[in-house]
């Protein structure tokens, strides 16, 4: 009876076991963040560097994260980012504020030699999404200018963007991560553009008009 009982269970341990080690080989999935800006038909004789970007410890590693609201923290092996998080977040921004601003964009770190004038530096706080499907970027952002050592603009964000739908929940996270750091895109540009006018509008500038 106990043989009998051992042949019919042995099969069934196996095939588990082989369901098992199916599923822990198979091969993860991975996700690019991408640069969405349109290039602008124009062109600035600036020179802006991207970095350095540092990111929270709980978001430095390959695997994809999500926090609960309890605390609890969700890291998905099955889901990875292609490259490190904050060389993607860099990557990006260099893209997108090139294409919006028409200068030359240099990522971190640059030559002495070919320093950029103005350098954007960035910490992320947090990267998640919510229970009402929304992902969020908070980060603080400075833009300095390098060659006068002086701050220009010093914000903490607070940015959201709704999941898009039809596509699988980890792709819907890197598509909306990409849109938020379009955003960013687009308020650095802002406080760029103001500084730009600024100089166009000093009086050693007027005087040579």
């Amino acid at each position: 009876m106990r043989q009998r009982y051992l042949t019919a269970f042995f099969p069934v341990l196996l095939l588990a076991l082989t369901g098992c080690v199916a599923s822990s080989s198979t091969p993860p999935n991975y996700y690019l963040l991408t640069a969405i800006a349109e290039p602008v038909d124009i062109s600035r004789p600036i020179r802006v560097g991207v970095g350095p970007v540092t990111i929270a410890p709980f978001l430095d590693r390959s695997q994809m994260a999500m926090r609960s609201g309890g605390g609890n923290l969700a890291l998905r092996d099955a889901h990875r980012w292609g490259e490190p998080l904050d060389d993607g977040i860099e990557r990006v921004l260099v893209q997108n504020l090139a294409a919006i601003t028409g200068g030359q964009l240099v990522g971190f770190p640059w030559r002495r030699v070919s320093a950029p004038k103005y350098a954007v530096r960035l910490d992320v706080l947090d990267m998640n999404v919510t229970a009402s499907e929304e992902a969020v970027l908070e980060l603080i952002w400075q833009l300095e200018d390098l060659e006068q050592n002086r701050l220009l603009a010093d914000r903490h964000e607070h940015l959201f963007q709704p999941l898009p739908t039809g596509i699988a929940p980890y792709e819907a996270m890197a598509m909306a991560y990409s849109e938020l750091l379009g955003q960013l895109a687009g308020r650095i540009n802002g406080e760029l553009l103001k500084v730009l006018d600024g100089d166009a509008t000093t009086p050693a500038n007027k005087a040579n008009d």
